[in-house]
This record gives C-alpha cells, structure tokens and sequence, in this order.
C-alpha cells in the first residue's frame, strides 16, 4: 500500500502537466495569430503612411529647371542592345536604407503603396522600380503638353468646352474635383495638368511600350467607356491586369524572378469628360455605359472637343459608381486617353502576387 502513493502523486502530477500541454496549444495558436493580425495591422498602418507621404509630395514638391544636371546625372543609366529607351534602377525591396533614393522614385513608390481600394494599402507586393528615359517620347510629350497649353490659351471654343451638358446632380462636377486632387502642382503650366497614371501589361510587352509608348488597342477591346488607352491612378487595379486577375484566360506570366510589372506613366488628360450614371447610361437598368462598344462593334469615339474620359468604378462590375457628390468613394478609376503622345512611360514597377 505504502509503495502506491508515491505512484498516485506522480500520475497526478503528469496529468495536470497534459492539462496545461492540452491549454497551452490553444492559447499559443491563439497568441500567434492576435501576432500575426497587429504585424498585419502594422503593415497596413505602415502603407497608408507612405500615401499620405505620397499625397504631401504630390501637393508640395516640384522641381525646377535648374534641377536637369541632377535629373540627368542622378541616376546611372544603361541600353540594352537596340532598344531605344535607356534604364536606371530606382528602387529594389530591401536595400540599405542608407542607399540614395530620388524624390520621385519616394513618389511612385507611396502611390503604389496607397494605392489599393478605396485609396487604401495595395494588396501588391512592390519589389523594384526602374525609370524610363526615351528622349525620342519624352520630345514628343512635352511638345504635346505645350500645344495643348497654347491652344486653351487662346480662348478658343474648339479648345474650351463651357461645359459636359446637362449635370443637374452634381455628380460630373464632384467626379471632376476628385481628378483634380491627384494633379501635381505645376505653376509653368495655366491650362494643363499632369499627373501619375498606372497600366497594366503583359511582362514581354514592357519593352514594347517603352518603345514606342501606350497604343490604343481597340482591336482587342472596343472599350467600356469610349474608344482610347486606358489607365488608372489606382496602382493596385493596374496590378490586377498584368497579373491576369481581370483577363480570362489570360496568357500573363512573370518573368525569372517571378514577377508582374505595370508601367507607371506621366499624362496630360486635358479637357476631361466625367463619366456619371445619370447622364451617360440610358437608363437605370442599363448594363453599360451609352460608350459601351461589344467585341466585333465599332469602338465608340470620346466626346468631341475632350481629350479624355473620367470614370470612377467599382471592383465587382467595373461600371460607374454613383454618389461621389455624396461623399461615397468608388473602389477605383479609369482615366481613357484619346491620343498616345498623353502619355509617356515613365517607370516600370515590378510586383509580386499577392
């Protein structure tokens, strides 16, 4: 009898250890995951940062001529065979945070960031940025920009549209204000406004539009909201193309590395036609857009005298969300260029799956 006791405490003691092993895997699964949600948190937290950033540099930060010698030299750029643009590495994920960076790759690097839905984090994996320098494009752009600028100066009708028509809700006007807030601050410019717009393309495309710049391919899609190139300020939407998520069927691959890329373009939009359900769908019930063309269809032009389209959608459908007047805020944009020479490409930004 003596000899059981001793064989009782140690059972009891080995059972209360199993309760606690039995407790404690429950509670550290728990502690990993509450871990994992504030990391998440923090991220998320960490990306938003880098878009107000973004948005301060946008609105504060410009550079002046003098600065050339700088934007020329700042950078090593190289040419890879016969192509026609040359390339400089801005920007890699996990660099010394002692290395140089330039004020404008801080620029497209937070617009990437903030540049999810609804203007919050992208759900994207930048990896690397490169800026583009085709001089035969840039010339082209700039000589663009310049008669764009003359022509509303001088007061012509042709050139200074009073108005989109009929806008009896207010929503063109609220859709228009939005565009506006992504302009840069630009004081050699009266009439014109640039800003930094994303598409998204196949990676053995890339080479291609740096090339020879954005071309409108309506051979492939007549468009949804006229005839044009299409692109976004919305980073993470642009993403979504190259990587094939919005393409069925789709025949995007990444490249070595295993990586998508979006090329992030500067563009003129000029006198800009907002899209709004009211004015621009027949009806409530309406699918599409009245610039809605089918495959096999005749691409509908852009309104005349515009020269370009402003379109605020939603991530289910992709059509025109309403209510911007009301404050409600569209998933993402679509801005439809009418010409190639409104756009130069810029950077190409490497991304990863999300």
């Amino acid at each position: 009898m003596p000899n059981h006791e001793p064989e009782a405490t140690e059972h009891h003691h080995t059972t209360k250890k199993q309760k606690h092993d039995v407790d404690a895997g429950p509670l550290a699964e728990a502690r990993k995951a509450h871990r994992a949600a504030e990391e998440r948190a923090r991220s998320a937290e960490a990306q938003l940062a880098e878009a107000r950033r973004a948005t301060d540099l946008r609105q504060r930060c410009t550079l002046s001529a003098a600065s050339l010698p700088l934007a020329q030299f700042g950078v090593r750029l190289t040419r890879t065979g016969g192509q026609s643009f040359e390339v400089a590495q801005l920007w890699t994920h996990g660099q010394a945070a002692a290395t140089p960076i330039t004020l404008d790759a801080e620029l497209v690097r937070n617009l990437w960031s903030g540049g999810g839905v609804r203007g919050r984090a992208n759900r994207f994996a930048l990896r690397r940025v490169e800026a583009i320098n085709n001089a035969e494009l840039a010339a082209a752009f700039c000589t663009k920009v310049r008669n764009m600028e003359t022509q509303r100066q001088s007061g012509g009708v042709a050139f200074n549209r009073p108005d989109w028509g009929a806008d009896r809700d207010g929503e063109k006007a609220a859709l228009l204000a939005q565009l506006k807030a992504k302009f840069l601050p630009l004081d050699g410019l009266t009439h014109q406004n640039l800003l930094l717009v994303f598409h998204g393309c196949a990676i053995g495309d890339a080479d291609l539009i740096c090339s020879t710049g954005l071309a409108n391919v309506a051979y492939r899609d007549n468009g949804w909201f006229g005839q044009g190139i299409y692109a976004t300020s919305s980073a993470e939407y642009a993403a979504r193309y190259a990587s094939g998520e919005l393409k069925p069927n789709s025949t995007h691959r990444t490249n070595a590395q295993g990586e998508y890329v979006v090329i992030a373009c500067w563009a003129v939009p000029g006198m800009c036609y907002p899209l709004s359900r009211k004015a621009d769908y027949t009806g409530a019930a309406a699918a599409h857009s009245k610039f809605y063309a089918a495959p096999g269809r005749q691409a509908k032009p852009l309104v005349n005298q515009f020269q370009s389209h402003y379109v605020a959608v939603g991530a289910n459908d992709f059509e025109i969300v309403d209510g911007v007047r009301n404050k409600v805020v569209a998933d993402y944009d679509e801005i439809v260029f009418r010409e190639s020479a409104q756009l130069i490409p810029a950077y190409r930004m490497y991304f990863k799956a999300a």
